[in-house]
């Protein structure tokens, strides 16, 4: 989470400018990171600006039709996709202004295995607990 919160914390200004580069270069820092499979920044008409799957790029960000809502608080989702060994987490993290009212520009996705996020009830709780200790 602390991941999301950071890049979505720095797309603020490159969202505004339209500054790629730096998008790009911020959605590759993410994926390096272990268990993380994907990551994309996507804008308030669900455009994808940046993505590690350079393709989708442009395209119209969408989940797949079998996807189960986790948790959700405070702009914070995370969603399930798949089953088993298979799942990964779909955990996003919306971008603002930062400003006297803040102004929502999109959103930061990043997709989780499951060795990073265990399906259970304390563990989501775990989840939102550090998404609130990564707030500014």
């Amino acid at each position: 989470l602390g991941i999301a919160r950071g890049v979505a914390f720095n797309a603020e200004d490159p969202l505004l400018t339209g500054d790629d580069l730096y998008l790009f270069s911020a959605i590759t820092n993410a994926t390096r990171s272990p268990g993380i499979r994907y990551a994309m920044i996507v804008d308030n008409e669900l455009t994808i600006r940046a993505a590690s799957d350079v393709n989708s790029v442009g395209g119209t960000y969408q989940l797949p039709a079998q996807t189960e809502l986790i948790d959700s608080q405070e702009g914070y989702q995370v969603k399930r996709i798949g089953r088993g060994g298979d799942a990964i987490y779909d955990l996003q993290v919306p971008v603002f202004t930062v400003a006297d009212t803040p102004v929502r520009l999109g959103s930061i996705h990043l997709g989780l295995t499951d060795t990073l996020v265990l399906p259970t009830p304390w563990s989501t709780k775990r989840l939102w607990r550090c998404a609130s200790a990564w707030r500014f």
